[in-house]
């Protein structure tokens, strides 16, 4: 009996131990602010996310370790229901001089409290955001008439990032307050004088960059245009205002940004028709060299352009040109940077659309390398923006030093909500995309405005 209850002591102190040691650990590492753990790619499959740069990344692993642990402070704070899964988790800051009281957010051009139509056709009510005292507890109110002239309310899916802790606001690494970044989930109205831009959403897991813009007239701009399985909802879109395109902008040819245009020149059954084709490609052997694992997506784009009526084609487009199309001013930004590291990103062209005064900027996947290049070849005046499309969806992009020059209103996210929140499948900042980094630099920067993709087709009018 005596050794019955020895051993059950025992057994009692080990399974006690066990199961708070290791919470004690974690609480110590916390405290002592030791970064987590990396988290293990790979658990979102490789069949579902295109993960660009994935040589790179192994470069950038090292460093994504010591940036997370700056960062991981300032996202531990649940968040809401809305993203229907427990456990994840956003950052904010309140902004200086605010007393801890964010003011409501209204798209600009769009009256307080004004609906509008989402891509759905369904009314939307305008997100309004007020975060208040330590806390910095966020609510969104929507109640407004859509542009049909009908009335209701409904829950907006706006995204508010909320700061971490219990004793105040959390601070940038500087010690700096920044205001809330925050996506705006109802299309922005009032702001492009009759022309329409729409960021359209990615049908897959995938990050893409597909962007329809119509002009005051009705003709059709097109940047880009996604992955070959974007295709069908592009060729929807297009169908629903005519079919026709009559200028196509192209910033680089990776698959997650020209699949679907290859997909639809090569089958001109879809019914889809293009006039002019605009870019600036190496020769073949070039991607072949520095990024030979991707240059089958170079080639089959190639070998679809060699077959189009040679009047469509415009491959040998220069820094300042300009292509008028009705109302809209496109500038050629650049010649593509033909770099060794990050090639075929690296080689995006940039592309300013002047839309009735308003200045439309679109980055593609230009890197850090080419950025500070960019702006060193370019007069800052010449940069300055109101709509800015982030470059490589948002991570591992440019550095701050451009966005500092850029200085945007609204930003276009062209990012899945996996890579909005750096979420490799453990949770928000679990993975080695530099997206949270980026939204940290445009709350620093002060930009009011950001649609992103990961909320459906985005519009702008």
């Amino acid at each position: 009996m005596k050794n019955w209850l020895r051993h059950t002591k025992k057994a009692c102190i080990l399974a006690f131990c066990a199961a708070v040691i290791p919470a004690g650990y974690q609480n110590l590492r916390t405290l002592a602010g030791w970064p987590r753990p990396q988290a293990a790619e790979g658990i979102i499959p490789d069949s579902l996310i295109v993960k660009k740069q994935s040589f790179e990344m192994a470069v950038e692993q090292k460093a994504a370790l010591s940036r997370r642990s700056s960062f991981s402070q300032w996202n531990s704070f649940p968040d809401s229901a809305e993203n229907g899964r427990p456990g994840t988790v956003i950052d904010s800051q309140t902004p200086p001089g605010n007393n801890g009281t964010q003011s409501s957010q209204t798209p600009p051009g769009n009256s307080a409290g004004e609906g509008s139509q989402n891509s759905s056709g369904s009314t939307v009510a305008q997100g309004s955001q007020a975060a208040t005292g330590d806390s910095a507890a966020a609510q969104n109110s929507q109640t407004a008439a859509g542009n049909t002239g009908e009335t209701g309310s409904q829950a907006s899916k706006t995204r508010v990032i909320r700061s971490t802790g219990t004793g105040g606001n959390k601070t940038g690494p500087g010690g700096e307050s920044y205001p809330p970044v925050m996506t705006v989930a109802t299309p922005i109205t009032g702001y492009l004088g009759g022309s329409k831009l729409t960021l359209l959403a990615n049908q897959t897991a995938s990050q893409m960059l597909s962007v329809l813009i119509e002009t005051n007239q009705g003709k059709i701009i097109m940047i880009d245009g996604g992955v070959e399985e974007d295709a069908a909802h592009l060729i929807q879109s297009l169908m629903a205002r005519g079919g026709h395109v009559d200028t196509w902008l192209i910033t680089h040819p990776h698959s997650d940004h020209v699949g679907a245009l290859n997909y639809i020149l090569s089958h001109p059954e879809c019914g889809i028709t293009v006039d002019n084709l605009y870019y600036s490609f190496a020769n073949l052997s070039w991607y072949q060299e520095y990024e030979a694992y991707r240059a089958d997506m170079v080639a089959a784009l190639m070998n679809t352009l060699s077959l189009l009526p040679q009047e469509k084609l415009h491959g040998d487009i220069y820094k300042g040109q300009e292509i008028w199309v009705d109302n809209i001013k496109i500038t050629v930004m650049n010649k593509p940077y033909l770099q060794s590291y990050n090639s075929i990103n690296n080689s995006s062209v940039a592309y300013m659309l002047d839309i009735n005064g308003k200045k439309a900027l679109f980055l593609g996947d230009m890197g850090a390398e080419t950025g500070k290049q960019f702006i060193e070849d370019t007069p800052p005046e010449l940069l300055t923006c109101d709509i800015l499309q982030m470059a490589h969806h948002g991570q591992n992009g440019v550095g701050l030093e451009v966005y500092q020059v850029l200085r945007p209103e609204i930003c276009l996210w062209p990012a899945p909500e996996w890579l909005w929140n750096n979420d490799s499948g453990s949770g928000v900042n679990s993975g080695s995309w530099r997206t949270i980094e980026t939204r940290s630099w445009m709350a620093q920067l002060g930009v009011p405005y950001h649609v992103c993709i990961k909320d459906g087709d985005q519009t702008i009018q």
